[in-house]
């Protein structure tokens, strides 16, 4: 089964799209068309992030955070 990508911004690089840094946007339609079928597609809005990552949890803070649900399940 092959499928054809395409998309109202950026570009598709096998299964992953690129988009400019600077794309002003808040979202970009893409349509999958099936090669053998086009008249079998699906067409979907993805919305773009704009906030950043706040700071990645350490390993101590997971475990304990483990812990805590543990005893409250208990």
């Amino acid at each position: 089964m092959h499928l054809r990508f395409e998309s109202s911004a950026g570009k598709f690089s096998g299964n992953s799209l690129w988009v400019d840094n600077n794309f002003a946007a808040d979202k970009i339609t893409i349509k999958v068309t099936l090669k053998q079928n086009p008249a079998l597609h699906k067409e979907f809005d993805m919305y773009i992030k704009r906030k950043p990552d706040g700071p990645l949890k350490t390993v101590d803070q997971l475990m304990s955070e483990i812990k805590e649900r543990k005893k409250k399940r208990n």
